[in-house]
């Protein structure tokens, strides 16, 4: 399963949902998951930002190789796709009307969405990874109890 995390430049949140997505999986064993991200409006190749990068650092995962994809370049139907916040969604379902697509906290059964940090300074990175983990976390154990369900 194809997993894109989604956001609007594909340098702050979004990457650090990727890695933080992946690493949930990779810490249950779960295999078969593709996990990549995208902005809806990115400009392709750009670096993450500094402020993630150290964060994601932070959280002893690398961001250092990550470079911007737009959304429509990675997007396949069947893909999950998360997204941080309402407006991103709303691309998304314009883009693709069948898409599967959610936000990320709902998903993740979790309320509001996750603040953009660009500009607002480490901390503001640091609030934004937090969500983003506890939120990946919930996604990790409720894809492994799907998955679980359905060998059964």
């Amino acid at each position: 399963m194809k997993i894109i995390m989604v956001c609007t430049a594909n340098t702050c949140r979004s990457p650090m949902a990727e890695v933080l997505m992946r690493d949930a999986l990779l810490s249950r064993k779960m295999t078969g998951y593709e996990v990549t991200s995208a902005g809806v409006f990115a400009m392709t190749g750009m670096p993450a930002m500094y402020e993630a990068i150290e964060v994601m650092d932070e959280y002893h995962l690398d961001l250092r190789y990550h470079r911007a994809k737009n959304f429509q370049d990675v997007y396949e139907p069947g893909s999950l796709v998360l997204c941080m916040t309402p407006a991103h969604l709303m691309d998304v379902k314009r883009m693709y009307p069948n898409a599967d697509a959610h936000l990320l906290t709902e998903y993740a059964l979790m309320n509001g969405s996750i603040s953009d940090p660009f500009s607002l300074g480490v901390s503001s990175y640091r609030r934004a990874a937090a969500d983003i983990h506890r939120a990946v976390n919930r996604i990790a154990d409720r894809l492994q109890a799907q998955s679980a369900a359905s060998k059964a």
